[in-house]
């Protein structure tokens, strides 16, 4: 097992509970989330602006202590519905600027923030 693989194993449930216990997260049927992981796969949820930039440092910074990092060229941003109170939001990563995008893969789903798009899964 590569040293990231192994870190990855031993430490995910810890960066779990790390960001569950951030404030800013979406609710489903009363029950909140800010992060779903798979893998080597992390998505963060965040109902502001400001709290998905909280969810990535926090991350980032969880990651990091364990000599590992994300890749911000591999992260994307999605806003979903009407930001009334930023008109064109940024998020960063280490100080590089997070690609916004309109539409973004996660686990074979891809996910549009245009609503008359269908959910097509491969």
């Amino acid at each position: 097992v590569s040293r990231p693989l192994f870190c990855l194993i031993f430490f995910y449930q810890d960066i779990i509970v790390e960001l569950s216990n951030t404030i800013g997260c979406i609710y489903i049927d009363n029950t909140s989330y800010n992060v779903f992981c798979y893998a080597d796969d992390v998505l963060l949820t965040s109902i502001t602006v400001t709290g998905l930039q909280r969810l990535i440092d926090v991350a980032d910074k969880y990651i990091s202590s364990h000599g590992l990092g994300f890749n911000p060229i591999k992260t994307h941003c999605i806003t979903f519905g009407k930001t009334s109170f930023v008109k064109d939001p940024e998020w960063s990563l280490n100080g590089t600027l997070l690609t916004q995008s309109t539409n973004i893969k996660y686990l074979g789903a891809n996910l549009s923030n245009n609503y008359k798009q269908k959910l097509n899964r491969e």
